[in-house]
């Protein structure tokens, strides 16, 4: 129940820390993709750690431009977990709109 909203032309810095056993990784793909087993391309050039599919442990940085207006996901691009809930809304909104992170009740 959480929402990233960045204003559309921003530039996204993201720091990714796992601190799982397990690898993870972040990739920003559209919503309907996170009941697919194996997720697409990133929506935006560089919206994903390197490899998502294969995920990582620890951490790293990667950085793109919000490019376009929409509601995403902000998901684990490792087979199967964003279908297991592994994701979170990511919404590019209207250039004036303020950067915000949310949580639901």
């Amino acid at each position: 129940d959480a929402t990233y909203v960045v204003p559309e032309g921003w530039t996204v810095n993201v720091n990714f820390e796992n601190r799982a056993d397990l690898p993870h990784s972040a990739i920003v793909v559209p919503q309907e993709a996170v009941n697919q087993q194996q997720l697409p391309e990133p929506l935006f050039e560089g919206a994903s750690t390197e490899d998502p599919q294969a995920g990582l442990t620890g951490s790293t940085q990667f950085s793109f431009t919000a490019g376009e207006a929409g509601t995403y996901a902000l998901a684990c691009g490792v087979p199967g977990h964003a279908a297991s809930g592994h994701w979170i809304i990511f919404e590019v909104a209207s250039s004036d709109a303020q950067a915000a992170f949310q949580t639901g009740g």
